[in-house]
């Protein structure tokens, strides 16, 4: 019952009436502080805040989203990404970019950790605004196509309208700033591709009845017909906006002005851009929105400066810098009203960096041998299974050190551990990186070599044994002196990984049983003796 309510205050909101959606879920608040369940808490606060921000309440908005933090922090990684994000997105459009990414950065480790493609795609496409309002485009673009690559993915559709509007605001201004360069070319296929990606949007906002995008969509495909200079389309893109079911924001209503005067200015026809110019701006005094109304001041300044009317021009120009000092002062007091989920959520980016550090490590010291950090038996079969998937020839070796059971007992145990330790680190650097080297028990080790022939494996094989004998082992010990024996055997003889284990394993067995120091390969006949 609960659950089903919350879904149609979701929808009502998405089918553009968000109004409606709000009154809907504030009616229902008794039945939600009865039920006392944080998961429907959660998606209460979190819902209101999402319809409010929707409105342009971003004030309100964040004290939802605040509560739906709180509540998250007792359910999973998902939820308190998702929380997370709409902060990140409500604190940007505050006009707090660096503390939005940062907010934004954390959601998506959270999002990364959980699992939950939703809550992924949200925070990547989040983080990708919040670049590029921060003027980093190439890490926007990258961002949003990772966004876009995970919503397609998704059976609700109204994330990846969402990704796909954002990536054409990154792609046009990418266009914009080719211009600045002299490449003219750039910023039309740009702007064309901007297009691409909004009517795409469009008509997912029809599909899944989310006015809001609509409204948004529109807005942008008629800015950036523009600017190439299909006035025609634009201009049909703004009057489809006014057919967009359900009440409009004032943000909304704003962007809808400013870009309709914009169009008439690039046309020429100065006075009705001026009309409408005037209208945004009196709308951004009426509802306060500090962080438009700079923006709408200045262009009208230059709306009155390409009239020729140099005095209003200047006045307004004079304004606009005032009104950019007003809202600098406004965000001051902002970061003081959020500061606790800036604290927090930093201490959630470090908490989940210290989280998936310990889930490398761990994974790590599961496929390491502890004693000489280098590859272990599990490590080694998955080497194994890897090189035989990819077709590509290798060859194994498997060595022994010669009579290492004398070694502990006429040194001692800890002088064989060290023995063992140093033959890693000599086959660590004799070999290439490329090549695994594992230790799968007491003194045995197993190499597989990468591209490595039939041809290759009596090299192999005199080299670990010169490699082995001039080594420094009476560093270890006084009158130390040690050889290995070796088990060589090509890829191509044998078919899977214990077969080709095995093989190895049996010609070292030939090695030691014909006198040690010595290796054996194709054949099955140990070669000649290299002993001193």
């Amino acid at each position: 019952m609960v659950k089903a309510e919350l879904e149609k205050s979701w929808r009502e909101c998405g089918a553009g009436e968000p109004v409606q959606a709000l009154v809907h879920l504030r009616s229902l608040d008794s039945m939600f502080t009865a039920q006392n369940d944080p998961a429907l808490l959660f998606r209460y606060e979190w819902l209101q805040g999402w319809i409010l921000f929707q409105l342009g309440e971003a004030e309100q908005a964040f004290s939802h989203a605040q509560t739906a933090r709180k509540l998250s922090k007792t359910l999973d990684n998902a939820s308190q990404a998702i929380a997370l994000t709409l902060a990140a997105w409500i604190l940007s459009n505050l006009g707090l970019s660096d503390e939005s990414y940062s907010v934004a950065r954390a959601a998506v480790n959270l999002a990364e950790s959980s699992a939950d493609d939703f809550a992924l795609a949200l925070a990547l496409h989040v983080s990708a605004l919040i670049a590029w309002m921060g003027g980093d485009i190439p890490l926007s673009l990258n961002t949003s196509q990772r966004a876009i690559s995970i919503a397609r993915t998704l059976p609700d559709t109204h994330v990846l309208c969402w990704c796909l509007f954002g990536r054409g605001c990154m792609v046009a201004d990418e266009a914009r700033e080719a211009r600045q360069n002299g490449d003219d070319s750039i910023f039309m296929s740009g702007h064309e591709d901007a297009i691409a990606l909004t009517s795409e949007s469009l008509a997912l906002s029809y599909a899944n009845s989310d006015s809001w995008a609509r409204r948004v969509s529109l807005t942008n495909r008629a800015e950036y017909c523009c600017y190439i200079g299909r006035f025609s389309e634009a201009h049909d893109a703004l009057e489809e906006w006014k057919t967009v079911k359900g009440p409009t924001s004032n943000r909304r209503s704003i962007q809808y002005l400013k870009t309709y005067a914009e169009i008439l200015q690039r046309q020429g026809r100065i006075g009705e851009a001026r009309e409408y110019c005037e209208q945004a701006v009196q709308l951004t005094a009426e509802i306060g929105t500090a962080d438009l109304k700079h923006l709408c001041t200045k262009a009208l300044s230059e709306i009155h400066e390409a009239m020729g009317d140099f005095e209003n021009a200047l006045q307004l120009h004079k304004r606009f810098f005032r009104e950019v000092q007003q809202f600098e002062g406004e965000k001051v007091k902002c970061r003081a009203r959020v500061a606790e989920i800036l604290y927090e959520a930093e201490k959630l980016r470090q908490l989940t960096e210290e989280t998936r550090r310990m889930a490398e490590q761990s994974q790590r010291d599961a496929l390491t041998d502890p004693l000489t950090g280098v590859a272990n038996r599990r490590r080694l079969e998955q080497g194994f299974d890897s090189l035989i998937a990819s077709g590509n020839r290798f060859a194994v070796v498997f060595a022994d050190l010669d009579h290492f059971k004398a070694i502990n007992d006429n040194y001692s145990h800890a002088i064989g551990d060290a023995v063992i330790k140093a033959f890693a680190d000599m086959l660590s650097k004799c070999f290439s990186a490329s090549d695994l080297i594992a230790r799968i028990g007491g003194e045995e080790f197993v190499i597989l070599v990468r591209d490595a022939s039939m041809h290759d494996l009596p090299l192999l094989g005199e080299n670990l044994l010169k490699w082995t004998r001039s080594h420094g082992w009476a560093r270890i010990a006084p009158g130390l002196q040690i050889t290995t024996s070796l088990g060589l055997a090509g890829s191509k003889e044998a078919i899977g990984r214990e077969a080709l284990l095995a093989l190895a394993d049996a010609r070292l067995y030939l090695a030691k049983t014909a006198g040690r120091d010595r290796y054996a390969f194709e054949g099955g006949l140990p070669s000649i003796s290299y002993a001193m």
